[in-house]
């Protein structure tokens, strides 16, 4: 571990992947870390992590990228693989290129923002966490949906809110189906100012009466 500048900088292909992982946990609190050497193949990059640090990862990242996170502050400059910010608990993951599938499912909380294309089953069984997907998402988008935000910001794929039985979907764009379950609402203030504070947070410019609040006909209790 070196920390040239303000900045701590920990490089994966020079250790092996237990290495590394220890490393990350006993950042200090409040550091930031540089994480390189990364692929499409990193698989588990950050998982399990409990640390309040700002971590930029410059390169790809493979499948649960920041599984069962906590606290930490993550970005990713390149791609990642499926399941990422999977049973996320806290922090945040902003993803700045594509994803796989299943992106923040399980999630109960924190918030998870990608700016390229997103796979199918964004948001499967969200669970009070948040997500902002800027580009084309696939199908069955808030698949088991519970509680928290999905926001799509170009759209979706097929049977969108299937089986979803609580929090709230808003969409830009259009769908391709929608589920039997779900319905539009208007948009109310909180709606409204909800929405801009997500947006904001994924680094995304948009109105918010551009897009449509979708919620389950009949919300779980």
């Amino acid at each position: 571990m070196e920390s040239p500048a303000d900045k701590i900088v920990l490089n994966l292909s020079t250790m092996d992947r237990a290495g590394f992982h220890a490393q990350l946990r006993s950042v200090p609190t409040g550091e930031q870390v540089v994480v390189c050497g990364t692929s499409e193949k990193t698989h588990g990059l950050a998982a399990g992590l409990d640390c309040d640090c700002a971590l930029e990862i410059r390169g790809d990242a493979g499948d649960f990228l920041f599984m069962m996170g906590r606290a930490a502050a993550i970005e990713l400059h390149g791609i990642a693989g499926d399941c990422a910010g999977y049973s996320l608990c806290s922090g945040s993951l902003l993803i700045r290129k594509s994803c796989g599938d299943f992106l923040g499912a399980y999630a109960r909380g924190g918030f998870v923002g990608v700016h390229g294309r997103c796979g199918d089953y964004c948001g499967y069984a969200l669970d009070g966490g948040d997500v902002v997907v800027r580009s084309v998402c696939g199908q069955r988008a808030a698949c088991g949906m519970t509680s928290g935000d999905l926001v799509l910001c170009n759209g979706a794929g097929d049977d969108l809110g299937l089986n979803m039985q609580g929090g709230t979907i808003f969409v830009r764009g259009d769908v391709a189906s929608f589920a039997p379950q779900v319905r539009m609402f208007r948009m109310k203030d909180t709606d409204s100012m909800r929405l801009s504070l997500l947006l904001a947070r994924a680094g995304i410019k948009g109105d918010a009466k551009q897009f449509k609040v979708y919620r389950p006909k009949v919300r779980s209790k």
